[in-house]
């Protein structure tokens, strides 16, 4: 299983509606094809490394703004 994460940009929204292009860190598997949303492993925001929830939103602790992808 060969895993490799590629930076790629990408337009998410906050919860005021606010739109963001950003940088994301994305996973894509050699063994099985997989959606974009599901690759997404982490937002790179202002320098801070943003993980998703369970429902792929972001939680930034520097801003309190949740992202989602847009």
């Amino acid at each position: 299983m060969d895993n490799l994460l590629n930076k790629v940009m990408l337009d998410v929204v906050d919860q005021h509606g606010a739109v963001y292009t950003l940088e994301a860190m994305c996973e894509k598997s050699s063994d099985e094809p997989n959606s974009f949303g599901d690759c997404v492993r982490y937002l790179n925001i202002e320098d801070e490394i943003i993980k998703p929830s369970f429902d792929m939103h972001f939680y930034s602790d520097k801003t309190g703004k949740i992202f989602k992808l847009f």
